[in-house]
């Protein structure tokens, strides 16, 4: 079963989703985060096992596959952009 979390960063919500084998983020997030406007371009360069897709439920009610990474670490290096500015993730609290 996928368990969504949000977490705080800067100001900014980013939503996780723990998943049997781990903590995923959402790239979209991710992207916001750090001022990248095309995640869709960032998926297209990270590894297959860095990347997948999850259900969630939008704001309406409808269910809507998400692009989620494995860990926000693909996304400081070259494949995202030009921002060292990384999330991370506290297990404190």
């Amino acid at each position: 079963m996928n368990e969504l979390k949000i977490f705080a960063y800067s100001g900014e919500e980013l939503r996780t989703i723990q998943r049997e084998d781990g903590l995923w983020w959402v790239l979209r997030d991710v992207c916001r985060v750090l001022g990248i406007t095309n995640h869709k371009m960032v998926a297209q360069r990270l590894d297959e096992d860095e990347v997948s897709l999850a259900d969630l439920i939008d704001a309406l009610g409808r269910t809507q596959k998400t692009t989620i990474i494995n860990e926000p670490g693909p996304c400081t290096r070259s494949s995202c952009g030009r921002t060292s500015r990384r999330p991370k993730h506290s297990n404190g609290g």
